[in-house]
This record gives structure tokens, C-alpha cells and sequence, in this order.
């Protein structure tokens, strides 16, 4: 090889897939071009010293790059539009979306049946998130945000026409008051559709469950799905539909890797992006070794309020 060769070699910024695996591994790549240093080459790495997590704004990114504009998990706006259905959402119905996501199903219900929606989480960060991403797309005044206290949880009763929740149940903890509380907030006759990750057996988690929880980073409570079942018919609710979405969603999950690795070059990535593209890859990942054992499924719930018996 020419000193010339050896010159451009040295001086070669890595590649995107060289920066994923060294975000993946836990360290940084140097590039010796921009450090402006004699010692540094590429590849040569150095273990950040305690890293911060990635920011909101680099995680917000890299979401929407999997799982498209306003969304954090498996499903796009054409896949809310065909969920909501059974919903029969039309403008006279208040829907009430528990889990905001980033916004991506409160402007679908918005912009398609024009109807009105408040998003309820406990979570203010999710909330200015989804306000952001909403005020984007421009659903007018039609959608508003309401965050509740996961201790207390209340609503205004008799306040919705329909529920939807899509994939955030599992995150809640103190669960029975609040599916009370929801079911107070809901009219005589609401609509409701859930869907949820819910572990398939009762005891103790399996060790794809176990790798999830710990992925998570937070505290989760999947319920098993009989209890969700059983704790929504006790409500109560007419559970009509109590459906395996398994495969629907491991397809999903196996299309947004294909996605993220054929887009992330466009995305021009700082340090902060790789640490959350590294992030959501072992998430995922756990979360679809999860469903693949057999430990964990996600379930939807279709249900109505029953009027009251005169």
C-alpha cells in the first residue's frame, strides 16, 4: 500500500454500520479527521465514560423513524385507522386515547372522523411530546391532553363516547383503579378497543420476560391475559373480541428494523442519535424475543359499556 493509501485510510470517516456496532458495544468511534489528531485512527475506539441516556428529542427521532411520524410503538397511522373501526367514531363521540404515544393516534382519529379526542397519560414528557407532534399535523382544537395521577387516577365521569389505548396498558401500575376510573369517565354504550402486551401464563416470568423487563428500563405490570380479561368483564364491560395479535405485530417489529437500517444513513445521526438507535434495537429486540418464546402475546380487547338495566 502507497503512503498515499495509508494517509487516506487513516484520515476515512467510519461508516454508519461500523458507528451502530460501536454504539451497540457501548463505545464511541473515533474519527481521526475531525479529532484533528495523530494518535487517532478509525476504528480505534474509546469507552465513553459513564454515558448519559439519549436525549428525548434524539429518542422522539428515532421512534418516528421506526414506527413513522407521532408513534412509539409497532403500528403506523394506516394501521390506527384500520384499529379503530369497530370504534364508530364519527364527531359527535369524545374519545378518550390512554397512552398518547407521540400523538400519531390522536391526529388519526382527528383528521379521519373528525372527532374529539383527549389524550390521558401520567406521563408529562409523553404529553408535550404529543402536544408537539399534534400542533404539527394541525387537528384544530379538536384534540386536547389531559394528564392524571397514577396514584389517584380520576376523570370526568360519563365524559366519553369511545376508548382507545393502544400497546401502553402494560406500563401502568395501580391498574384496577384505573380501569374504574376509566370506566366512569365512559358513557352508557362506549366503545372501547385495547390492545396490550399480556403474558400468557400465571407465575413466575420465563427468561424472554425476564430480559424484557430489564430492557424496559422502567418498572412494567403486564397483566396475564385471562386477568385483563376477566378484570375488564368485572367492570363491566361486554368483552366481544379477545383477539391474538402475535404475528401481526412481530411482522411489524421485523419491518421497522428493515426500515430503520435502510433510512438511517439519511438521518445524519449525532453521538446522542446512535445511543438511542442502540437503545430501541436492544428494546425491541427484547420485546420481539418476548413474543417469539411464546411467554408474551399482544391481545386486542374489543368491548362496549352496557346501558343500565332499567
Amino acid at each position: 500500500m502507497t503512503a498515499a493509501a495509508d494517509t487516506q485510510s487513516a484520515t476515512r470517516a467510519p461508516t454508519w454500520r461500523q458507528k451502530v456496532h460501536a454504539w451497540w458495544e457501548g463505545y464511541e468511534l473515533v474519527d481521526a479527521a475531525a479529532a484533528g489528531s495523530q494518535d487517532s485512527t478509525p476504528g480505534k475506539v474509546a469507552k465513553p465514560s459513564a454515558p448519559a441516556g439519549p436525549s428525548v428529542a434524539s429518542r422522539a427521532k428515532v421512534a418516528e423513524a421506526l414506527w413513522g411520524f407521532g408513534f412509539t410503538t409497532p403500528g403506523d397511522a394506516e394501521y390506527v385507522s384500520n384499529l379503530i373501526r369497530p370504534l364508530g367514531l364519527d364527531p359527535s363521540i369524545t374519545t378518550m386515547v390512554l397512552g398518547v404515544e407521540q400523538g400519531g393516534a390522536i391526529r388519526v382519529i382527528v383528521q379521519e372522523k373528525k372527532a374529539w379526542v383527549e389524550g390521558a397519560d401520567s406521563d408529562q414528557a409523553q404529553i408535550d411530546l404529543a402536544k408537539a407532534h399534534a400542533e404539527a399535523a394541525k387537528p384544530g382544537e379538536n384534540a386536547r391532553f389531559v394528564k392524571f395521577n397514577p396514584a389517584r387516577p380520576k376523570f370526568k365521569a360519563n365524559r366519553y363516547g369511545a376508548l382507545f389505548s393502544k400497546s401502553w396498558l402494560h406500563r401502568a401500575g395501580n391498574k384496577p383503579a384505573l380501569l374504574r376510573a376509566v370506566w366512569e369517565s365512559l358513557r352508557p354504550g362506549a366503545q372501547v378497543l385495547i390492545t396490550d402486551y399480556v403474558l400468557q401464563q400465571p407465575g413466575s416470568p420465563g427468561p424472554a420476560t425476564a430480559a424484557w423487563y430489564a430492557a424496559e428500563g422502567v418498572p412494567i405490570e403486564p397483566w396475564q391475559q385471562q386477568r385483563l380479561k376477566a378484570a375488564l368483564e368485572a367492570l363491566p364491560l361486554d368483552v366481544r373480541i379477545a383477539e391474538d395479535n402475535t404475528p401481526i405485530v412481530r411482522e411489524l417489529i421485523a419491518q421497522a428494523f428493515v426500515r430503520l437500517q435502510e433510512t438511517l444513513p439519511a438521518l445524519q445521526l449525532d453521538a446522542d442519535g446512535m445511543r438511542a438507535v442502540r437503545d430501541a434495537i436492544h428494546l425491541w429486540n427484547a420485546r420481539l424475543q418476548a413474543l417469539a418464546s411464546g411467554e408474551v402475546a399482544v391481545y386486542r380487547f374489543v368491548a362496549q359499556k352496557p346501558h343500565p338495566v332499567a
